[in-house]
């Protein structure tokens, strides 16, 4: 796949037309999973795909912002089992499946939960197994409102309704506000960005999901290293924090190496910057 490409067509849908998911497009999905980009290979995880029919109905006031469930006519849901930095590995894997609908034609949206556990009880899931992403699958009602250009803290889903263009959307932070050199709040300089491989990987996070969009992530280069911190929000659960950020390292490796190799993550950041009190760094990469 041509991540890049896919990363600037991918936007959230929320208003979905009546038109199915077909068998053989639902049969593809389900093949690729099992060879999707993960972060980890050792933990468990599982990928269903539900008719509106079959959940919609039991969800709704469980799932979706303030309990609104998106009524699309499928929908994508990851299991995995517990184990550390288990949901960050799901987003991960999500954020390759949404990107391989998107190729595919199709129209995606991260759906949010409160609970997963009572989530998972609901869906009656295999014992050890617990959702850790829900997502809407379909095709974009014709009608549907998009918007080029809003306020930085929108809907419940990072560009939820918004077809993205070759630069990002003015409502999205700008890189030199989340992006540092050496330490935290020095921005680094475009041609930093450039003399080290970084711009294009680095630009791709302003389309990557948020919650809110609060686009909660700071990089600070040092050592070479690349230092993602997570400012700690009110607004925001520590499972969104988690599932976003395992789609933002997605977007950034996918980039990163469509033209080099050996980025390895680590969320052992013992050697980490120091950043604000609001802030905690959760994972670097070597390079």
């Amino acid at each position: 796949m041509n991540y890049k490409k896919l990363i600037e067509e991918t936007y959230s849908v929320r208003d979905y037309s009546d038109k199915k998911v077909s068998d053989d497009a639902k049969k593809e999905l389900l093949s690729y999973f099992s060879e999707s980009k993960t972060l980890f290979e050792n933990i468990k995880t599982e990928m269903t795909i539900y008719e509106n029919e079959e959940i919609f109905e039991a969800l709704d006031g469980k799932a979706g912002y303030n309990g609104i469930m998106i009524n699309s006519p499928s929908y994508i849901v990851i299991c995995s089992e517990k184990a550390e930095n288990y949901i960050e590995n799901s987003g991960y894997k999500a954020s390759d499946i949404i990107l391989k609908a998107t190729d595919m034609g199709l129209n995606t949206c991260f759906i949010t939960m409160k609970d997963t556990k009572e989530v998972s009880k609901i869906l009656n899931l295999p014992e050890g197994m617990e959702i850790t992403a829900l997502i809407a699958l379909g095709y974009k009602e014709k009608d549907s409102k998009t918007v080029s250009n809003d306020t930085k803290a929108g809907g419940n889903y990072s560009k939820a309704d918004v077809k993205v263009s070759e630069n990002a959307p003015s409502y999205r932070k700008e890189l030199e506000e989340l992006v540092f050199s050496e330490k935290f709040g020095n921005s680094a300089t475009i041609d930093e960005l450039l003399n080290l491989g970084l711009f294009e990987p680095l630009r791709t996070v302003l389309f990557a999901p948020s919650a809110l969009n609060s686009q909660p992530w700071r990089f600070i280069i040092k050592g070479g290293k690349v230092f993602i911190a997570v400012e700690d929000t009110l607004n925001t659960s520590s499972y969104d924090e988690k599932i976003s950020l395992g789609a933002l390292m997605h977007y950034f490796q996918s980039v990163f190496e469509t033209d080099f190799f050996g980025l390895k993550w680590t969320f052992d950041v013992k050697d980490a910057p120091e950043v604000p009190s609001n802030f905690k760094v959760e994972v670097s990469c070597t390079m």
